[in-house]
């Protein structure tokens, strides 16, 4: 299983790891050894549920977005929720995007709130933010001027 992965890996533009994973797969959860490992990759995400999570982007940019601080009912579903989030502002964005800071900041903040919006409603299904987007464009513009007026989460 384990090498079958691996070689999956080798074909990726972008690798999107939990900490364990990363870990287990490839030995480390740092998005810039991974990238070292895997020359291929145009980025790498690792995310560490609530602690949020960390980026490295051939470009150059590397960096930590923090989690969102939510009374938390269930974690299930919060990767792929991290995940769909993150391919949205990837797509919005293009791929000129990622060698823009506050852009890739946006990009990551937006994925984490997806991420957190999932983990407050038990079971992976009920709380998907795609079926409460104005919830998740609500939270999109709070991350996006607490941004601008230079606040963190």
């Amino acid at each position: 299983m384990k090498e079958k992965t691996l070689a999956l890996m080798q074909r990726a533009d972008f690798l999107k790891l939990s900490e364990g994973e990363a870990k287990w797969l490839l030995g480390t959860a740092d998005p810039l050894d991974i990238l070292r490992q895997l020359e291929q990759l145009e980025g790498v995400f690792v995310t560490s549920g609530r602690l949020g999570a960390a980026y490295a982007f051939t470009q150059g940019l590397v960096g930590q977005q923090a989690g969102f601080v939510t009374a938390v009912q269930d974690a299930a579903g919060a990767g792929e929720s991290f995940l769909a989030g993150l391919l949205h502002q990837l797509v919005a964005l293009g791929m000129g995007g990622l060698s823009n800071t506050s852009q890739v900041e946006m990009m990551m903040r937006y994925a984490s709130a997806a991420a957190a919006l999932t983990t407050m409603k038990a079971g992976a299904i009920a709380p998907n933010p795609v079926m409460q987007k104005s919830s998740l464009f609500w939270w999109a513009e709070l991350i996006s001027s607490r941004a601008s007026d230079g606040r963190r989460n």
